[in-house]
């Protein structure tokens, strides 16, 4: 990033998937500025600031720069003593602070133009609804190209994924008093793939790049008997989110055998993830799980993990009469569409989403009941599909009261009394006694 130059820098959210020493590492090598504006590391310390003003040939151009604060739910050991801000809370005060020392003012947002999984202020949209001041917004995380869009008149861009795409922007300024303002401005998407590799780019790189290589091509085993995912019906259709295959059987295979867990839960995090017969090398693994992801183990009820699996079954679009194809939501990427082992069951995709996980069960055949939100309901659960359907008493005496060493036919007699409504316990708002009774009080009653 040094050698090609560049002057600011934000941190996006796998920044933070190493631990805040090696981002402060990362942050300390860069040669140019970073600004993330809404994350305080467990220190107390904010990362970097949260803007910074250049001057270009006398231009003063403001820069502000957020994290989504959804890496507080991806990262959230990394993060557990940190606290990260409302990136458009915090936007709108930096405004306020510097909105009368900058002619140019442009937000470099690791955050996508809509708000994610429903969270508010996860989004640029939303950000400049409440920060109209912006001229410019380039936005970023969700890969999505967005050439150029003007929302409530600020200029929005986006790129799309593996550098294959920049933005070019120009801004046409005109004099403001002593100062500046934007007249006109206009965006278009370069394709990076047109243009020659830079070769000092390339000469730098190389010792890396033959280290991944050499890296990349040790085996670490082999494949027999066929691939691991059949071939696709339709090209543009994945048939390992249609049916089960044994490349995310594989993925849940290891995860089970390394966490302690009942269940399992697996996306297909490309399109191309598959595995032909012969030598399996570290690349060949790598394509089939292209995120450097890390293993959780989550505790959860019946009713949690039902909600959770409609959740995932809603990447599907609703079959309708007549469809000859599976379509999908197209706003759920691929790799929120989560596969499970463990568990049997089926998706009704001819069913709205929300309801079309069905025969939810064990794999012997018992049945996960969805209903399961409590311990109540785990023992309905347990009695009928566990025990079935009949119980018997069974008690451990694992654990006893002791130093008791009453009057055996006082107690039996004060019992009697109290039945008999001769004798009260002396009952708190809970009803249950606040004081004992005594052997004075037996006599008293008796007398």
């Amino acid at each position: 990033m040094n050698a090609l130059g560049y002057e600011i820098g934000v941190t996006g959210n796998h920044e933070y998937n190493y631990g805040m020493d090696v981002l402060r590492k990362s942050i300390a090598s860069f040669s140019g500025k970073v600004i993330t504006g809404n994350v305080i590391d467990e220190n107390g310390e904010p990362i970097a600031d949260g803007y910074t003003i250049l001057d270009k040939g006398g231009v003063r151009v403001g820069l502000i720069g957020m994290v989504t604060p959804l890496i507080t739910q991806w990262d959230a050991p990394n993060l557990k003593d940190c606290k990260v801000d409302d990136p458009v809370d915090k936007t709108r005060a930096i405004i306020d602070q510097i909105k009368d020392e900058v002619d140019v003012l442009i937000g470099v947002m690791h955050m996508g133009v809509d708000n994610e999984d429903g969270w508010p202020h996860t989004g640029v949209r939303e950000l400049v609804q409440v920060c109209p001041e912006f001229d410019l917004v380039v936005a970023a995380h969700t890969h999505k190209l967005v050439e150029g869009e003007e929302v409530n008149g600020v200029l929005v861009v986006e790129n799309k994924f593996h550098a294959q795409t920049m933005s070019m922007i120009d801004l046409t300024l005109s004099r403001d008093g002593d100062g500046w303002k934007v007249a006109e401005r206009t965006s278009s998407s370069v394709e990076i793939g047109a243009y020659d590799t830079d070769p000092d780019i390339l000469e730098l790189l190389a010792p890396y790049d033959e280290r991944a290589k050499r890296y990349s091509q040790e085996v670490v085993g082999s494949l027999e008997g066929g691939p691991l995912t059949p071939a696709n019906e339709f090209e543009a259709i994945p048939q390992a989110v249609l049916e089960d295959t044994a490349l995310i059987d594989l993925i849940h295979e290891v995860q089970l055998h390394h966490a302690d867990a009942a269940v399992s839960s697996v996306a297909l995090l490309s399109r191309e993830a598959q595995l032909e017969p012969g030598p399996i090398r570290r690349c060949d693994t790598a394509k089939i799980y292209v995120f450097s992801n890390t293993l959780y183990t989550l505790e959860m009820t019946g009713a949690q993990l039902k909600k959770y699996m409609e959740w995932s079954a809603s990447f599907f679009q609703t079959l309708k009469e007549g469809d000859l194809t599976i379509s999908f939501d197209p706003d759920t990427p691929l790799f929120n569409y989560d596969m499970f082992q463990g568990v049997n069951y089926k998706i009704n995709v001819s069913k709205e989403a929300g309801g079309r996980i069905e025969d939810l069960c064990w794999p012997d055949g018992t049945p996960v009941a969805s209903n399961l939100g409590g311990i109540r309901e785990m023992i309905n659960d347990y009695i009928e599909n566990v025990k079935g359907g009949q119980i018997t008493p069974a008690c451990d005496n694992n654990w006893s009261l002791v130093g008791i060493n009453w009057d055996q036919e006082l107690h039996r007699r004060a019992a009697e009394l109290v039945a008999d409504g001769k004798l009260a316990l002396k009952l708190n708002n809970r009803k249950l006694p606040i004081a004992s009774l005594t052997e004075q009080d037996v006599r008293g009653a008796t007398a």
